[in-house]
């Protein structure tokens, strides 16, 4: 880009994201932690679809647009069908999550699973949240080193510590409000740009063409299941849930969030259509920013797309950083590990940062979207088996808790392997369809667990 389109860029991507420095509160440690559950449907409904919406997803779901074409927006629905049964978990947990002050999801598995089953769950919650820090920070260092020309490295420890910033300062609160600025900026500017290529009948007619056979039944499956199974386990979608005031708040906001994600994957999808049309060789991870330069060109508007793109990875970057911190700091640390509660606040912050500077030198050396997104979906489904049992047993309650514990094991098994798979063999082993191995691995565990596992597990 320019020298001015930069300027641009930064200057509203600054402005948006330290919105976040200013946060009032009447408890510090509660707002800190959960935004004082006393989130408004608004809250939760945007919040919700910012972060589900984030750059890695962004980037990723553009690089498979750019092979499938319209095909691709069925992770998208996928996604957003998963955040409608969360509509169920509400139903079923809210009221304990409330009467238990609990924060994450490993302290629900404590409650209703027992120790084992918690501390599975919060090394499975802390590496799902991990890996998809790096994945935002893959993202901000390949859209910055793409449009601005910086080092890789240096854009990566510039959106790390531009996020530390100001979630050292306000934590969750922080990550509700600059969430809710930077999902309206987006979809705002998208839908400006979509429109502004569907009053081109030409523009209209190419895109039409692309059609959804270039996309197999099983990989369609594939990405519906996979977004649909990891949106109910996602960890930082239940603390929405948790800092809720009120069911009827959750809920509300749990269905606004599903119509946003619908419409934010139509609008999104339309700069890699665009350019997938014109026949262009491009990065499949720069093909949203290529799109979007067919379109506007090198106007003022490129500054603020790349802005706003930009935004969303923030967005997702900052829940992450604060998921990954909350689970050292509470379900590792404190519940695990019997440190003091009183400590919270303050390992959450040294836990983020510790977490933010692994991750800021592991994606320096790895810099795959694809990969790194199917990886984390396929850990991400060990949860499902145990999160869906719990929400048929109409107490709640599992009889015996070998049966999640087990589950949580093969599912674990079974990503390892997939992973080590990958290594090893020559060949697409990371694909929608293998990395769905995870769930079968669960279910079996689960079985077995039932019916040998022992009494004090």
């Amino acid at each position: 880009m320019e020298f001015w389109n930069i300027i641009i860029a930064v200057g509203i991507l600054l402005l948006l994201s330290l919105s976040g420095l200013f946060v009032k509160s009447k408890d510090f440690s509660l707002s800190f932690l959960l935004g004082e559950r006393s989130l408004s449907w608004k809250d939760i409904a945007f919040s919700m679809a910012a972060g589900v919406v984030g750059g890695g997803i962004l980037l990723t779901y553009s690089a498979y647009a750019y092979q499938y074409g319209i095909s691709a927006y069925f992770i998208f629905i996928g996604i957003a069908l998963g955040v409608l049964m969360l509509l169920w978990v509400t139903k079923k947990y809210k009221k304990l999550i409330d009467e238990q002050e609990l924060i994450t999801l490993p302290e629900l598995f404590r409650h209703l699973y027992g120790v084992r089953a918690s501390k599975l769950s919060s090394y499975i919650v802390l590496g799902w949240s991990f890996g998809f820090i790096c994945m935002q920070l893959v993202a901000a260092g390949v859209l910055l080193e793409g449009m601005i020309g910086l080092p890789y490295w240096l854009c990566i420890v510039f959106a790390a510590g531009l996020v530390l910033l100001y979630l050292l300062k306000n934590g969750f609160a922080a990550v509700v409000k600059t969430d809710f600025i930077q999902l309206v900026a987006l979809l705002i500017f998208f839908t400006l740009l979509t429109a502004s290529v569907l009053v081109s009948s030409s523009a209209r007619e190419a895109i039409t063409t692309l059609s959804f056979e270039s996309m197999k039944i099983e990989e369609i499956i594939g990405f519906v299941l996979l977004g649909m199974l990891n949106i109910i386990v996602s960890a930082d979608l239940w603390q929405r849930i948790y800092a809720a005031k009120s069911t009827g708040a959750a809920n509300k906001g749990i269905i606004v969030a599903f119509v946003l994600v619908l419409f934010a994957g139509l609008v999104l999808i339309t700069p890699t259509l665009m350019i997938k049309t014109l026949g262009v060789e491009i990065d499949p991870n720069m093909a949203l920013m290529g799109g979007i330069k067919s379109i506007i060109g090198h106007s003022a508007l490129l500054g603020v797309a790349f802005a706003a793109v930009l935004s969303a990875v923030i967005s997702a970057l900052d829940t992450m950083i604060f998921v990954a911190g909350v689970s050292l700091s509470n379900d590792i640390s404190i519940r695990l590990m019997g440190g003091p509660i009183s400590d919270r606040v303050k390992g959450t912050k040294f836990w983020m940062v510790v977490v933010t500077i692994v991750a800021c030198v592991l994606s320096v050396q790895f810099r795959s979207l694809l990969d790194i997104g199917l990886a984390i979906s396929s850990l991400g489904l060990s949860l499902v088996p145990a999160v869906i049992m719990g929400l048929f047993i109409k107490d709640g309650k599992i009889k015996r808790s070998a049966t999640v514990v087990y589950s949580l094991r093969f599912g674990l098994i079974g990503f390892f392997g997939l992973i080590v798979s990958s290594l090893v063999f020559d060949g697409d082993i990371l694909t929608p369809v293998n990395s769905l191995v995870t769930l079968p691995c669960s279910i079996v565990g689960a079985v077995y667990g039932h019916f040998y596992g022992r009494e004090n597990e």
